[in-house]
């Protein structure tokens, strides 16, 4: 269940940053980003949908469609730092799924890393 829930929130920060109602950018930017945080604080560990709703979700705050307030609260969380460690950790398991999770990932994570 706590993958579920994590992949959920991924996906909801994502459609929020991507399609914002009418709200506040900077608040979305910041809901997206304490909720991305709080992703990576509490996982133990991932699955390729929550991995692949993370990237997404990061993406959309440093990406092309982010911005600058967006790009300054992944920093100030530290969210890409935090992202690189849960990478390293993916990278040293020999599990079939986390294998798996780096040969399909691999290129987009060390994108958005590179950012």
């Amino acid at each position: 269940p706590e993958a579920e829930v994590a992949n959920l929130v991924m996906k909801l920060s994502t459609r929020m940053m991507l399609f914002p109602l009418g709200s506040d950018t900077e608040d979305v930017e910041e809901t997206c980003a304490v909720a991305i945080a709080t992703v990576l604080d509490s996982a133990d560990g991932f699955y390729a949908t929550g991995w692949e709703s993370l990237l997404e979700a990061i993406d959309s705050l440093v990406g092309a469609r982010g911005t600058e307030s967006g790009r300054r609260m992944v920093a100030r969380l530290e969210i890409l730092r935090r992202l690189d460690e849960e990478w390293e950790k993916l990278l040293a398991k020999k599990d079939n799924i986390s294998k798996m999770l780096v040969k399909t990932f691999k290129e987009d994570t060390e994108r958005i890393l590179k950012r």
